[in-house]
C-alpha cells in the first residue's frame, strides 16, 4: 500500500520536467512580448492552470466489525494535481513576479487506509465561520473537554467565501492559535447568489490554499430552501470526505427561518462529530460527551465588513 507522499513522488517522476518547463516558457513569453513595448503599460494578472485527474472511482459497501454497513471507498484512490503559474500585475520598468504552486487533492482512500487512519492524539481544533456556528461551537466544547481536545472558536457575522477569498483572516488565525484541525462553518449567507461557482470559484481556492495541508472539515450551510449551487462548489473543491452536507438534515429553527436553535444545533454538532470519527478524511477521536460545560469557548467575534 502505497503512502500519499510516495504517490506524489510517483506522480511526479512519471511526469517528465518539460511539462513544467513548457509552462514557465510560455511566461517568460508572455513577459517578453510586452517588455518590446515602448510605452507604460499595465495588464492584468496571467494565470496558466494545469489540471489532471489520475483515477476515477466508485464506492461499495461492504459489512464492518460484522454489525454494520458502512460505504467504503474503492481499492483505488483518486489524485488531483492541479499546477498554477500566476504573473503578478504587469507595469512596465517593474519587477516582475512569478508564482508556481503545485496542489495536490485527495477525495478517496483505499480500504486499508479507511480502517487505520484514525488519529487517537490530542489536537488543537479551531472552528470558524459565519454566525451558524454560535451554538455548534458550545456543544463542541463539550467535546473538546471530553476528549482532552483544546478548542479556538473564531465567528465573522455575515460572512461568506467572498469575505475569507478576499482577506488573510483564516491565514492570521491559523498563525496564532496553529491549529491541527480546522472546522469551517461556511456557506449559509450565499444560498441563493446566482453563477456562484463562477463568481467564488476564486476565494473558495483561497481558502484552500490558507489552510494548506491542515487537516480539515468544510460543514456545508444548513439550508432552509434550496440553494444556487453553493454545497455543489464546495465539495467540487474538497471532496466528499471533508465535506460535511448539512443539508440533508431537518432544524428547529429560530424566528428569522434560518438559524437552528440551541436544541438542533447541539443536535447538529452531535452528526458533524459522528461523521469526523467515523466518515471522514481525517478522523480523530470524538466520543459523545458525558455532561455539559460551563467553562469558556475562547471565542473571537468579527463583525460583519460594511
Amino acid at each position: 500500500m502505497k503512502t500519499q507522499i510516495e504517490k506524489i513522488k510517483t506522480y511526479l517522476k512519471e511526469n517528465p520536467l518539460w511539462e513544467i518547463v513548457f509552462m514557465l516558457l510560455v511566461s517568460f513569453g508572455i513577459i517578453t512580448i510586452y517588455s518590446f513595448i515602448d510605452w507604460n503599460l499595465k495588464i492584468p494578472e496571467i494565470e496558466i492552470k494545469k489540471t489532471e485527474i489520475s483515477q476515477v472511482f466508485k464506492t461499495q459497501s461492504e459489512k464492518v466489525n460484522n454489525d454494520s454497513t458502512k460505504a467504503l471507498p474503492a481499492s483505488t484512490d483518486t489524485v488531483i494535481v492541479q499546477r498554477i503559474i500566476k504573473i503578478d500585475t504587469l507595469i512596465k520598468g517593474k519587477n516582475i513576479k512569478i508564482k508556481y504552486d503545485t496542489i495536490f487533492k485527495y477525495d478517496t482512500l483505499n480500504k486499508e487506509e479507511f480502517m487505520t487512519r484514525l488519529d487517537t492524539t490530542k489536537q488543537r481544533i479551531m472552528i470558524i465561520g459565519d454566525s451558524m456556528l454560535e451554538y455548534l461551537r458550545l456543544r463542541l466544547r463539550d467535546y473538546c473537554e471530553e476528549n482532552k481536545h483544546q478548542l479556538k472558536t473564531v465567528i465573522w457575522y455575515s460572512s461568506t467565501t467572498e469575505y475569507f477569498g478576499k482577506s488573510d483572516t483564516l491565514a492570521y488565525f491559523i498563525k496564532e492559535f496553529d491549529p491541527t484541525y480546522i472546522i469551517l462553518v461556511l456557506g449559509a449567507n450565499e444560498l441563493f447568489v446566482r453563477d456562484i461557482k463562477q463568481k467564488r470559484q476564486k476565494y473558495v481556492e483561497h481558502i484552500l490554499k490558507q489552510i494548506g495541508n491542515r487537516k480539515f472539515l468544510w460543514v456545508g450551510p444548513p439550508n432552509w430552501k434550496d440553494d444556487t449551487g453553493i454545497n455543489e462548489l464546495i465539495v467540487e473543491n474538497v471532496g466528499s470526505k471533508r465535506y460535511y452536507p448539512s443539508l440533508k438534515l431537518k432544524f428547529k429553527r429560530h424566528k428569522d427561518g434560518a438559524h437552528p436553535l440551541k436544541t438542533s444545533a447541539f443536535a447538529w454538532m452531535d452528526s458533524i462529530a459522528d461523521f469526523i470519527s467515523h466518515k471522514s478524511m481525517y478522523p480523530i477521536v470524538l466520543n459523545k460527551p458525558t455532561k455539559t460545560s460551563k467553562n469558556s469557548t475562547n471565542t473571537t467575534m468579527l463583525q460583519p465588513l460594511k
